[in-house]
């Protein structure tokens, strides 16, 4: 009953006492979706670390106002206190988790401190995700560019190359001219085509002959 008494108590005073160390770089953490931390209840200004025989009861107040210690049975289930509960494993971190974990300190001379944790509370870290699409985004922007490029001078050269043949093939229906004299060309097959066989009639015997 003396414990449970002291848990509410603690987490009554823990908005009314001190917290210890508030430097938000070495206190909070930052850290990916899914990977595992462990929060100590410590900081520069109590070291209680090297003075755990001074310390009574550590208590730890969840995210979700949940107050726990080293004997709790109804921790979630990504989470894991040390038997002497001064520190809280994180499994997995996920949204849910994000936030403030408040240590609560008991010592024996009854004097009572807190010390606050951050988990992602600016949000989760991104940075390798970055980087990588950083790269990812770097390489297709250079594939693109080498395309954009090869797709440029094929057109060019299809064009230059089929405006060459354009002017080949309009060069043969132009009649050349020398010194601003017109020159025909000859083509006997073209006017033998064209010809037109004259008939005359043997008016001496009735046979109609054809000449060419």
């Amino acid at each position: 009953m003396g414990v449970k008494f002291f848990g509410v108590l603690a987490a009554i005073l823990v908005c009314l006492i001190p917290v210890e160390g508030q430097d938000k770089e070495s206190m909070d953490i930052t850290v990916r979706y899914f990977v595992d931390v462990s929060l100590h209840c410590d900081s520069l200004a109590l070291n209680i670390s090297d003075n755990m025989s001074q310390v009574q009861k550590l208590y730890w107040i969840l995210t979700d106002g949940v107050l726990v210690d080293g004997t709790s049975n109804n921790l979630p289930q990504n989470l894991a206190l040390s038997t002497n509960g001064f520190t809280l494993n994180i499994t997995k971190v996920s949204d849910s988790m994000f936030g403030y974990y408040h240590c609560v300190i008991l010592f024996k001379d009854n004097t009572v401190k807190a010390v606050r944790k951050g988990v992602n509370v600016d949000g989760a870290d991104f940075t390798e995700l970055h980087d990588q699409y950083r790269s990812n985004a770097i390489i297709g922007g250079i594939a693109a560019g080498v395309m954009v490029a090869i797709v440029g001078v094929s057109c060019l050269v299809w064009h230059y190359r089929f405006k060459k043949d354009f002017n080949d093939r309009e060069d043969l229906y132009k009649p050349d001219s020398t010194n601003g004299t017109v020159v025909a060309y000859d083509n006997t097959a073209v006017e033998m085509e064209d010809k037109s066989p004259s008939v005359e009639e043997d008016k001496s015997n009735g046979v109609i002959n054809e000449k060419l």
